[in-house]
């Protein structure tokens, strides 16, 4: 196959032209809206069966996609804000698709909240964007090493990692001992340098095997992503980032890419843009400091997932 002549501007479909991807499972979460909607989209008419992860009902979202051409494709219940349901909906899958899964595409998130707990005590920003994933990785790895077939994890990150301003704080993911002090920018732009290093620590914790994993900057998009922010802020950013803001179809582009690229084989650990592999920052890419990541995200889970079991989630929802 040719090297393809992919851009910034390449849309989703552009990136799956002349691939079948019949027979292939994928799951993306946070699929019922924005970029996820369109990497759903994208998936399925290339053939692919495609799980749609969203908290609340999306049937209409499924009906839209089926109406453009894409016929295999499903919701999945999944909460990320809750571990039973990210347990819960691994469990499903893994029931309804004992042939394995090919793509896991970590699309969701929240980002610059402020200060708030998931059901399970975990700051909101690196319980969803981090944590909750990670846990959902984990529980489906089996799935994505079954028959030793060939499959992807791809995880949304952002170019804006690389404004962290901050020290990478690995020994407080959950914000407790700088509660007083929260950052809502500091949280999320942790999290992102974390979805990066999370990916490298991943691929180099499955090199050998037929499970790849890549990172990726969808590109600028106006989205439900910033309901956080005030209005004149998202006027602001609408009026600096103008000349490079991409419609919701371009911005699936790379994320759709990275789970079914030919040419990125041997390539795990990649971090993408526009359709390519690109460097990230230094402290994103520190192997010392993904390795660190991993055991204290397994510590903090294995903590909330104990607090789950007890009844005592600290600060956690009803």
């Amino acid at each position: 196959m040719s090297p393809r002549k992919l851009n910034s501007y390449s849309t989703a479909e552009e990136c799956i032209a002349g691939l079948q991807l019949a027979g292939k499972v994928a799951l993306v979460t946070g699929g019922s809206s924005g970029i996820g909607v369109e990497t759903c989209r994208a998936l399925a008419l290339a053939g692919a069966r495609v799980y749609l992860g969203a908290r609340s009902p999306a049937d209409a979202v499924v009906e839209d996609i089926k109406r453009s051409g894409g016929a295999d494709v499903h919701v999945l219940r999944l909460d990320l804000a809750d571990l039973s349901s990210v347990r819960s909906a691994a469990e499903t899958l893994a029931a309804a698709e004992p042939g394995g899964l090919h793509m896991l595409v970590l699309n969701a998130g929240v980002m610059a909240c402020p200060l708030a707990r998931t059901r399970d005590g975990l700051e909101m920003q690196s319980g969803v964007n981090h944590v909750g994933h990670f846990y959902l990785t984990q529980l489906l790895l089996p799935l994505l090493q079954c028959h030793g077939q060939p499959a992807r994890v791809v995880w949304l990150s952002s170019s804006a990692h690389a404004f962290l301003w901050s020290r990478l704080r690995l020994d407080d993911l959950n914000w407790e001992q700088r509660a007083a002090r929260y950052s809502p920018w500091d949280a999320y732009l942790q999290s992102k340098v974390y979805n990066i290093l999370f990916v490298r620590q991943l691929a180099k914790r499955l090199q050998g095997s037929p499970v790849s994993a890549f990172a990726v900057h969808p590109g600028m998009i106006e989205s439900a992503l910033q309901r956080h922010q005030s209005s004149l802020f998202r006027w602001g950013l609408r009026w600096l980032a103008a000349p490079f803001r991409k419609t919701t179809q371009q911005g699936a582009a790379t994320s759709v890419y990275a789970a079914t690229a030919p040419e990125l084989d041997g390539r795990s650990g990649d971090y993408l843009s526009d359709c390519r592999p690109v460097a990230s920052s230094s402290v994103a890419a520190d192997m010392a400091a993904a390795e660190a990541l991993w055991g204290a995200t397994e510590a903090l889970l294995q903590r909330a997932l104990a607090e789950e079991l007890r009844g005592l989630a600290p600060g956690g929802g009803p």
